[in-house]
Order: structure tokens, then C-alpha cells, then sequence
């Protein structure tokens, strides 16, 4: 469990989304995949969204990774973001 006050400053820094009846904290990221030389391969983006949902009393955590194999101009980390929301409800039914 978690303290209330932790709780508490956590719902103060992390963004909310609304999707569906479902609403959703979480932070994103992006970056790039490190090749055999230990430096960025900037043709490997990498973005991610973790985070919680909350609906009637109950709480779903989550993690999304997403790797590409092609270089974005565009943090694929908000990429995620903004499809898990839209897709969230489908896929949560009335669970």
C-alpha cells in the first residue's frame, strides 16, 4: 500500500487524461535504442507510457513500451500516450 500522502503528491505531478468514464494518470517518455557501440541508434526510437486508470472504486496499472525499427521525428512516447487513450475503453469493456 501506498501512503495517502504519497498518494497525494503523485495525483499533484503526473498528468491526467480523461478516456472514456475511465480517468487515466501516467507519464511518457521516449528515447532511442543504444547499438553494439554504446551510443543512440537514432533509427530505433523507443517511447513508453506508464501510469494508472481509475474507474468506480477500481485501479488498473499499466506499462507500455513501444520499439521501432524506423527513425520517428515524432516522440513516440506521445504516439503511445494518445492511441492506449483512444483505444482504453474498447479495450476495457465494463471490466
Amino acid at each position: 500500500p501506498v501512503s495517502e500522502s504519497a498518494r497525494s503528491l503523485a495525483l499533484s505531478v503526473i498528468p491526467a487524461y480523461a478516456s472514456g468514464d475511465w480517468k487515466i494518470y501516467g507519464k511518457t517518455g521516449s528515447g532511442w535504442i543504444r547499438g553494439k557501440n554504446g551510443r543512440f541508434d537514432r533509427s530505433r526510437p523507443v517511447g513508453w507510457f506508464v501510469g494508472w486508470a481509475e474507474r468506480d472504486g477500481k485501479t488498473v496499472v499499466f506499462a507500455r513500451l513501444l520499439v521501432d525499427d524506423k527513425p520517428s521525428r515524432d516522440a513516440l512516447g506521445l504516439k503511445l500516450r494518445d492511441a492506449f487513450l483512444k483505444k482504453l475503453p474498447a479495450a476495457m469493456g465494463r471490466r
